[in-house]
């Protein structure tokens, strides 16, 4: 049975049931390239597809979710407790429904381009590359309509060390629209920033100042934007977790910030025109010129006046849908950001987390490069901690080329920040 047939099997029996529930078709077909120095060690693709039926009622919503191939019948039929029939009959609600093919990336000339991007220079470097493209065909069934999207994204992990010193290593983990999108950032930004890296001297030890100026790069930014998004749920401002409650119309961050939420963006990682609702998705901004616009909603707040819907997601598949964003993102700038003398670049970072997700306090270990009077300096083994939702008044500059991370449901994006007030220790 094809996703169309299960589509279309799904509508007849929901019209049959007055649609006392909502049906979503999610079908996926992953593929994974491993490269090590050039030369290809994995290739795989694996599809999946998968039925989730939700059903409302005063206590919540209930997800049932059963493989593809399973009987649509029987499987309402459970997932609803056995209703009993409505009268009415057969239905050809859905059934002008076209047909859409996932197709696959071919990865042959690409995958050629990233193989030789990927061999290190002289031999003096270990790289590997991870690269994951996820297709993926969404129909939601219910509530008298059907609907259908599909979209494609590349996560990519890329790691280069030096033969001669392990401890010299670049890590950078990213997501892009599609694979051509990554070989042009690998042959464009990255390697080249790379083969920089490791050609700088490294500092055994080094006392930061108190009033450093940190340049995040945009891949590093875009995981804080992460951090931010649970405060822009209008859940979270009903509940009283987020410190944004109540402040649309109040400045929250630099005159030079602006946030917004786009399911349609293009060359985004994600493109949704409705969420896992089924209510329309659209470009929805939150933060115009450092002040509150907006909160990120649901069916639900949509009904209490809190915030429109469109971002409500499933964050897996046995899940009601919750409040997130899609591809949220901080607005690039006007022009490209070059550290001075005196800043600190943060490269990688690991252990990111909140420690607390209501005040927005944050730390991670970090690799940094020092640019000092002699030039610049790599050091390991640093802490970087400060508060994400103060950072908003700090950001100083904003760059001109945004990047993207990706999160259980959504993507997050950045381009490089200038910011004060981060707390950089040893």
């Amino acid at each position: 049975m094809t996703l169309d047939d299960i589509e279309l099997e799904y509508s007849r029996l929901l019209a049959q049931y007055e649609d006392a529930a909502t049906v979503r078709i999610l079908e996926e077909a992953t593929e994974v390239l491993l490269i090590r120095n050039g030369v290809t060690e994995l290739t795989s693709t694996v599809r999946d597809v998968s039925v989730a039926v939700t059903q409302n009622s005063e206590q919540g919503a209930r997800v049932s979710v059963s493989p593809g191939d399973r009987d649509p019948e029987e499987f309402l039929l459970e997932a609803l407790g056995a209703p009993t029939r409505a009268d009415g009959g057969s239905s050809s609600f859905g059934s002008e429904l076209g047909s859409a093919e996932i197709v696959g990336t071919d990865l042959g000339g690409e995958e050629r381009e990233l193989s030789a991007l990927t061999v290190p220079p002289s031999g003096d470097a270990q790289r590997e590359l991870r690269v994951e493209t996820i297709h993926r065909r969404v129909a939601y069934v219910g509530e008298s309509r059907s609907q259908r999207q599909s979209f494609s994204s590349t996560h990519a992990g890329f790691r280069s060390t030096k033969t001669d010193d392990p401890h010299n290593h670049f890590v950078s983990d990213s997501a892009f629209a599609s694979v051509a999108e990554l070989t042009r950032d690998l042959e464009d930004h990255l390697l080249p920033r790379v083969n920089w890296f490791h050609g700088l001297p490294r500092l055994d030890s080094y006392t930061p100042p108190s009033d450093s100026l940190v340049f995040l790069p945009g891949d590093i930014a875009a995981q804080l934007v992460a951090l931010l998004s649970k405060s822009f749920s209008a859940e979270a401002t009903a509940e009283g977790r987020s410190r944004f409650a109540g402040l649309v119309g109040s400045r929250v961050g630099a005159a030079g910030l602006s946030m917004i939420d786009d399911p349609l963006l293009g060359g985004a990682p994600k493109h949704a025109t409705f969420d896992d609702e089924g209510t329309e998705a659209t470009r929805k901004p939150l933060v115009e010129a450092g002040v509150l616009r907006n909160y990120l909603g649901s069916s639900a707040t949509a009904k209490l006046g809190v915030a429109t819907g469109g971002n409500a997601w499933q964050p897996d598949r046995t899940s009601a849908p919750r409040v997130a964003g899609s591809n949220l993102y901080i607005a690039p700038g006007s022009g490209a950001i070059s550290p001075a003398v005196g800043t600190i670049e943060v490269v990688q970072s690991h252990g990111l987390h909140m420690a607390n997700e209501i005040t927005g306090a944050f730390s991670m270990g970090a690799s940094v490069i020092v640019h000092g009077e002699s030039g610049p300096a790599v050091v390991n083994g640093l802490s970087v901690a400060g508060n994400v939702i103060d950072m908003l008044h700090e950001i100083l500059l904003v760059g001109d080329r945004l990047q993207w991370s990706a999160g259980s449901v959504a993507y997050y994006g950045s381009p490089d920040l200038l910011v004060a007030g981060l707390a950089v220790g040893g």
